[in-house]
This record gives structure tokens, C-alpha cells and sequence, in this order.
């Protein structure tokens, strides 16, 4: 009876599970834009291999939020790469709401060459 009770609680509740997963795993991408506002950045980027592990909606943007020293590096990476069209692989970890939709949240970036 207990394990009923158990089962239909589990059942009850929605469970979300963040994939987590590369954007662009094989190094193709490029970054097209950069949009800095309200404290996040919005990364545009053409890659041979989008993917969206989190199923957030997008495949060709990601967000960059992070006000600590890793954002730092990691908005230096973008610009030092968006600069010198560098290629870059994506590693994107949960979802971000902005502009009434959802966005991979950037977790690591990678550049390539």
C-alpha cells in the first residue's frame, strides 16, 4: 500500500532533468553577433552541428549570464574569437527565459584553432 502511495506522489510531481550536451560538438561554429544587455549576452553563432540537449528552443543563440570571474573569461573568449573568427564548440547547461523565449545557458566555450 505504501509503495501505491509512493508511486502516485512520484507520478504527481513533474520532474525536470537538465541534459545538458554540447551545442555544437565538432568546432564549425561561428559567431555572427554579440547583443550585451541587462546583464547577460546573447551569443548568435552558425555551426554544421547545432544541437539544443535542454530542448530550450534555440540551436543558433546561446546566453551567457555569469557576474564572476569565469563570466569574465568566458565573454573575453567570445569577443577574443567573435575578433578573430576563430571557430568555437558550445557546452550548454539548462535553459534561460529572455525576449519571450528560452535560450541554452552557456556553461563552456572552446575555442578551436
Amino acid at each position: 500500500m505504501l509503495r501505491k502511495i509512493v508511486l502516485i506522489l512520484v507520478t504527481l510531481f513533474p520532474v525536470s532533468v537538465l541534459a545538458s550536451g554540447w551545442a555544437t560538438e565538432n568546432g564549425s561554429a561561428q559567431i555572427t553577433s554579440l547583443q550585451i544587455e541587462g546583464g547577460i549576452v546573447k551569443v548568435n553563432f552558425t555551426a554544421t552541428d547545432s544541437n539544443d540537449p535542454d530542448r530550450c528552443g534555440n540551436s543558433g543563440a546561446v546566453i551567457l549570464q555569469d557576474d564572476s570571474k569565469n563570466g569574465d573569461r568566458q565573454y573575453s573568449a567570445l569577443m577574443a574569437a567573435k575578433i578573430s573568427k576563430t571557430p568555437i564548440r558550445i557546452w550548454v547547461s539548462g535553459c534561460i527565459d529572455r525576449w519571450s523565449t528560452s535560450f541554452p545557458k552557456l556553461w563552456s566555450v572552446i575555442l578551436t584553432e
